[in-house]
């Protein structure tokens, strides 16, 4: 008996272990979208043998071959590349599609010093101005490099074997995150927004990991816990699947469709649902997120609504329901057009003074609304400014799904 009670705890343990340490090592979808970028004020998603289109009109096909198979694209202005395993590269112009052939298979894209560089196997990267005329370079890695990011600066690549090699545009220097940190990551991708690259991946442990650096020598491990009055969420619980910004902050896309918001503030993690599917991609423009990921399903959200003071439609909502003031602080004309039922307006110019006297009580609910959301967040933070501590921003009233006035 004591040994079959031996036998379940190791089998348990196995299991346990298995399950905790397998977010890193996770493939992306087989079949769906794998990758995502903002693309002339719409989205373009890419996946397997397809190249799509996504906007408020719906999908546009441009490209769907069965003999292609993608991994990854990069945009720079009117042009997007995505690359392929089986070593097709299809470039993107002004909505035509020309695809060209490559030996060798590819990971990864990225544009950098008026190339573009993209990450094969065994640390070789090919680098292209033309498409037609290729040159071969071995970054000092055997591994496969599975992500490449640039800003103006730097260039910096992931590979499958948890370094993270950096060019300046001249050489390439290698840094074993695992050898320098004692702590072994399994990296998934790598960004950059501004002067800082973002990595992300799992640990050795099998926690969700998001590193940061601007000049990737020294790299620090960013706060993923998310807590609130529902409980506490920590980055065992994660399993990320791609990271963009929004320009005020970083959002980080969970394999099972949820967005981790990371403002600024490192205590103000915010977790928010966007997809009841599994996603691989994740893009942002700046005004909308695009998670795409299984059987080329996709979901988007406002910018607005998933910022640290956003909120979405049906919960502000329920906070009507529950007695909070909705305030529109667009024009009087604005409102007499059009406005959400049971909103009061206020001017722009006298938040403070009109808030006074509407509302003494500060711990009451109060959500904001304008035209596009950069009204309205002004005014946010004003209340906040005034002690007032539960306030949001609904953003642009085409966010409201409910009932208008007059």
């Amino acid at each position: 008996m004591k040994k079959r009670q031996f036998f379940l705890m190791v089998t348990v343990v196995i299991i346990a272990i298995t399950i905790t340490a397998s977010c890193g090592r996770q493939e992306k979808t087989d079949v769906g979208y794998l990758a995502a970028e903002p693309y002339r004020g719409d989205f373009m998603a890419i996946g397997q043998d397809r190249i799509d289109i996504i906007s408020e009109s719906g999908v546009t096909e441009l490209l769907h071959e069965q003999s292609i198979s993608l991994n990854d694209v990069a945009v720079d202005g009117d042009t997007a590349v995505a690359v392929g395993e089986d070593g097709k590269i299809a470039v993107v112009k002004d909505s035509e599609v020309t695809v060209f052939n490559e030996s060798k298979a590819m990971y990864s894209v990225c544009r950098f010093g008026g190339e573009w560089l993209i990450g094969s196997k065994r640390g070789t990267l090919l680098r292209t101005e033309d498409f037609n005329n290729f040159t071969e370079e071995h970054l000092p890695s055997k591994g496969k490099i599975i992500s490449i990011a640039s800003n103006n600066e730097l260039c910096m690549a992931a590979t499958d074997k948890g370094e993270i090699i950096t060019s300046d545009g001249g050489e390439w220097t290698a840094l074993d995150y695992k050898e320098v940190y004692e702590k072994g990551i399994d990296l998934r991708g790598i960004e950059a927004f501004d002067s800082t690259f973002w990595a992300y991946g799992a640990y050795d442990d099998g926690s969700a990991a998001i590193i940061m650096s601007q000049e990737g020598e020294v790299w620090s491990n960013r706060e993923l816990t998310v807590g609130d009055t529902f409980g506490v969420v920590t980055a065992s619980d994660m399993c990320i699947s791609g990271i963009c910004s929004d320009g005020e902050q970083k959002i980080a896309l969970l394999s099972d469709g949820r967005l981790l918001i990371l403002p600024d503030c490192v205590a103000c993690n915010k977790l928010e649902q966007i997809a009841d599917f599994e996603v691989s991609a994740i893009a942002c423009d700046g005004k909308k997120v695009l998670a795409a990921g299984e059987e080329f399903k996709y979901a988007e959200e406002s910018v607005s609504a998933i910022r640290q003071d956003g909120i979405k439609s049906e919960a502000a909502y329920r906070m009507q329901q529950n007695g909070a003031f909705i305030i529109d602080v667009r024009t009087a004309e604005e409102y007499d057009e059009k406005h959400i039922k049971g909103s009061v307006r206020m001017d722009e110019d006298k938040i403070a003074e009109q808030l006074t006297d509407l509302c003494t009580d500060k711990t009451r609910d109060i959500i904001f609304y304008c035209a596009t959301g950069v009204r309205s967040e002004k005014a946010l933070n004003i209340a906040k400014n005034m002690g007032y501590i539960n306030v949001y921003n609904l953003g642009g009233i085409d966010n409201w799904q409910y009932s208008f006035e007059p």
